[in-house]
């Protein structure tokens, strides 16, 4: 796995995202095998709801992590391929740990994903999202659709 941080702002030719949708702020490791990607939590963030996070969040910090980690890898071979389209398909085995109440703007989160297998347009891997002092908020199994044509 290589380790190096990058922005995700040095991505956006990669993934469809864009503000204020992109909620991962840089990855800090990544390799073909997965990666990990850091969310600093903002109190703007579309992540929380009357000031907590939003359980749901957990999953789209894993989805978008999964894309931002692929994004470097590609990036590194050289090719520019941006999807047409990329979006949630299913969630299975979430488990959501006890401390997200706890969880607030200001602090970081640390998501780790991979590897993906891929099925024709589907991606599945696994991800979880740790608090900085390591207690897991969420972890689940993703399938992810994405395309490359209109």
């Amino acid at each position: 796995m290589k380790r190096q941080t990058v922005p995700t702002s040095e991505l956006s030719a990669y993934l469809p995202h864009r503000a204020p949708m992109v909620w991962i702020d840089e990855v800090t490791a990544y390799g073909p095998e997965g990666g990990e990607a850091l969310v600093h939590l903002k109190p703007e963030g579309l992540y929380f709801s009357n000031g907590e996070l939003r359980p749901s969040s957990l999953i789209e910090f894993m989805a978008q992590g999964q894309g931002f980690v692929g994004a470097c890898h590609v990036r590194d071979q050289n090719v520019v391929q941006t999807p047409k389209r990329a979006f949630l398909v299913a969630v299975t085995k979430a488990e959501f740990g006890d401390a997200i109440p706890k969880v607030r703007a200001g602090d970081t989160l640390r998501v780790e994903v991979g590897p993906s297998r891929q099925l024709g347009e589907i991606h599945v891997f696994k991800g979880s999202v740790t608090t900085s002092s390591g207690d897991l908020l969420c972890s689940a199994q993703l399938k992810v659709f994405i395309s490359f044509e209109a």
